[in-house]
């Protein structure tokens, strides 16, 4: 029992402190001097002790309250690079569609004051789709038989000629190009007033044919539509000379036409109306 007693004489003085306290300070209606100064005794004893205990709960008190105030500027950050993120890509694509929107204006304006000055009837249409085959060079446009239009109509472009219509259906059409492989238009050259056939190619390319290898062609003349036939009225531009080639003892020589229309990237045109 002594031993016992040795061993845990730490433990058994701190529970009979404890309890004493309890007994002292939770009975304050307890008379006499030994229990008033045992109050102030025990008072004494853990007014530090309780001291160092408010000073830690107010500390982690605070560590909490500074992690809850930390955690709700974390959120709030995060909701703001969200909003940015939103504003940003609204920012973008307003900016695109405004961009969109003025380029498009820019085209219609051309195609409106061009058709007031043309001597002829026109129609617009929308490039609605092209061709993917390397075989050939089509596009397809939002006007048909409902409006009008007919195979061999002729397509232009406010800069030049684009081809002439292949097939009708009756809210659409598909148009040949002037660089498709199958396509034949009667040209002049401008400053000699020379005639050849402007040909398409399966390379894309553009070509001015049955030109006397003895006619003067340089590169930079101007090439325009002749008015042969019913399709293309006359003088109407189609593109400049870019390259002239005359191969021995060959009768023709070998132009090569850079169209005036951008074939590759029309998104409206226009329809001759007879």
């Amino acid at each position: 029992m002594l031993s016992f007693l040795r061993r845990n004489k730490g433990a058994l003085a701190g529970a009979v402190i404890f309890v004493s306290s309890i007994l002292l300070i939770g009975y304050p209606t307890m008379d006499g001097a030994v229990a008033k100064w045992g109050r102030q005794a025990m008072l004494g004893l853990f007014s530090p002790i309780q001291g160092i205990v408010s000073s830690a709960a107010d500390k982690i008190r605070d560590v909490w309250d500074q992690y809850i105030f930390l955690r709700d500027m974390k959120e709030e950050n995060e909701d703001l690079r969200r909003l940015v993120g939103e504003i940003s890509t609204k920012y973008d694509n307003l900016k695109t569609l405004y961009i969109e929107t003025e380029k498009k204006n820019k085209r219609l304006e051309e195609i409106l004051g061009f058709s007031e000055r043309a001597p002829y009837t026109l129609m617009p249409a929308r490039v609605i789709g092209r061709d993917p085959s390397i075989l050939s060079s089509t596009i397809v446009i939002d006007k048909g038989s409902a409006d009008g239009v007919a195979a061999n109509m002729p397509v232009i472009s406010p800069n030049g000629i684009v081809g002439l219509v292949l097939a009708v259906s009756r809210n659409s059409s598909r148009v040949m190009l002037i660089n498709d492989k199958n396509s034949r238009i009667d040209v002049l050259i401008q400053e000699n007033r020379e005639i050849g056939i402007l040909e398409g190619s399966t390379d894309g390319s553009v070509r001015l044919s049955y030109i006397d290898s003895k006619v003067p062609v340089r590169t930079g003349n101007l090439v325009v539509t002749a008015g042969v036939g019913d399709n293309f009225p006359k003088g109407l531009p189609v593109g400049e000379v870019v390259e002239v080639t005359r191969p021995v003892s060959e009768l023709f020589q070998v132009i090569v036409v850079n169209p005036k229309t951008d074939l590759g990237n029309l998104e409206e045109v226009l329809l001759i109306v007879r």
